[in-house]
């Protein structure tokens, strides 16, 4: 009976250092990761409906009059050419016929170097498939939407800018799930400052609330954006490289087969190659990847950013027209298939797996998102005014339970760039602590001298 009160005392600081810890690393990470995420969440914001918009900034590019006979692929493809002779075309986007829509081409400029990784290097030809006109054109840099696009994912920084977007969304994803722990309600009876956002009160107690409560309804929702926008980039190497050797990918998805010249034989039709594949999704535009060279295939993929059930990877042979690679998620082996997961990784990042709705939560979520970032470093401002970091402190004996150490580890697995940093801090941690004690030791032995 006497041990009662002294053991829920002792239950009481130890969740008060647990608090403090999770709370450390909340504001760590968010800290380092708000002002890149808060840029990032807007500009996703902008383009979940990029689809939906673009036809309307760009009428004249992107709607043509709907009609069900269309000019041949191969009369399209030879429009572009013709209008652009020094580029190379890299593909074709391939609307149903009635769509009213055009057929879309991408180009690689002509005075790239063969630098494919500079998003500036691409532009878009647009042809009338009922006329077989060339409609107009869309440099990366004329675009809006690309320009979105290359700030969301690198800040105009090419590779190092993508490095830095995907470690802030990592350290992000980290910052989310510490926060849920703060937020989780440690009294049944807690309604206000838990489940609703108190609007009386000093600004810190409502900006605490707005930082808060909001987000919570939204954060199944920007976790998946979040760790699938990652997972686009450079941090599903590790994943890939995964599925490569567990043997279970089929190489030609990744390493499409060689197409032979034989003699004598020209090069088959672009018409009679996309025929020869069968009938494709009718509600979804189909993407055909033009041989460059005389040993390349013809690549094509259906449905790639829509149903992944309708999903289809195919090569054919620029010559004989022979289909050498046929796939469908369905056909690859249960490991092997994180490579489509992966693949459909744009499909969950946009919220169009979900249709409309999706959409819209998305867009809710990334607003949300940014508008944390924007409440956390007022809320600092508030309490530190910008004078010092004013990271938490906590105790040195404290010991994060086996749950939440299992769980930060599965997250800079999945997340290798928060994980690659995480032990960086620490090494540098160490390294500054024991320079420390070398510099205390240094100057003791020189007073007691």
């Amino acid at each position: 009976m006497t041990n009662a009160p002294a053991q829920t005392h002792a239950t009481r600081i130890r969740a008060g250092r647990l608090y403090a810890l999770f709370w450390r690393w909340h504001f760590i990470t968010g800290f380092f990761a708000a002002p890149i995420l808060a840029i990032v969440a807007l500009t996703g914001a902008a383009l979940v409906f990029q689809d939906e918009l673009h036809p309307l900034i760009y009428p004249h590019l992107d709607l043509a009059a709907a009609t069900e006979t269309t000019v041949s692929l191969d009369a399209q493809l030879a429009a572009v050419q013709a209008a652009f002779p020094h580029d190379e075309v890299s593909s074709l986007t391939i609307y149903p016929p009635g769509s009213g829509r055009t057929t879309v081409a991408m180009l690689h400029v002509h005075n790239t170097g063969g630098d494919w990784l500079n998003p500036w290097n691409m532009a878009w030809a647009y042809v009338d498939p009922g006329t077989g006109d060339v409609v107009g054109s869309l440099t990366a840099s004329q675009d809006i939407f690309e320009v979105v696009t290359t700030l969301h994912k690198s800040f105009f920084a090419l590779l190092p800018g993508q490095l830095l977007v995907d470690l802030a969304t990592s350290w992000g994803v980290i910052s989310i799930l510490a926060g849920l722990y703060l937020w989780w309600p440690r009294r049944a009876s807690a309604v206000w400052g838990v489940w609703l956002p108190r609007l009386r009160g000093g600004i810190r107690l409502i900006l605490r609330d707005l930082h808060t409560v909001p987000a919570l309804y939204f954060t199944p929702i920007a976790l998946v954006v979040s760790i699938s926008g990652v997972l686009l980039g450079l941090s599903a190497a590790p994943e890939l490289l995964a599925v490569l050797v567990s043997g279970q990918l089929p190489q030609e998805l990744l390493f499409a087969p060689k197409s032979e010249p034989a003699p004598g034989l020209p090069p088959a039709t672009l018409d009679s190659v996309v025929g020869g594949l069968g009938p494709h999704p009718a509600h979804a535009p189909y993407v055909v990847a033009i041989p460059h060279d005389a040993n390349s295939s013809y690549m094509v993929w259906y449905a790639m950013h829509a149903d992944p059930e309708q999903f289809r990877q195919a090569v054919v042979d620029q010559y004989s027209g022979e289909i050498t690679v046929d796939y469908r998620p369905a056909d690859i082996p249960l490991v092997g298939r994180l490579y489509y997961v992966l693949i459909f990784n744009e499909v969950l990042h946009r919220g169009t797996y979900w249709g409309l709705l999706g959409k819209v939560l998305t867009f809710l979520a990334s607003l949300l998102v940014a508008g944390m970032c924007v409440t956390a470093v007022w809320l600092w401002w508030l309490r530190t005014g910008a004078r010092r970091l004013g990271t938490p402190r906590v105790a040195p004996d404290i010991k994060a339970p086996r749950w939440a150490s299992t769980t930060l580890i599965i997250s800079v697995v999945l997340l290798p760039l928060a994980g690659l940093s995480w032990l960086a801090l620490a090494a540098l941690r160490r390294l500054a602590t024991a320079a420390r004690g070398r510099f205390a030791r240094r100057f003791a032995n020189r007073d007691s001298s």
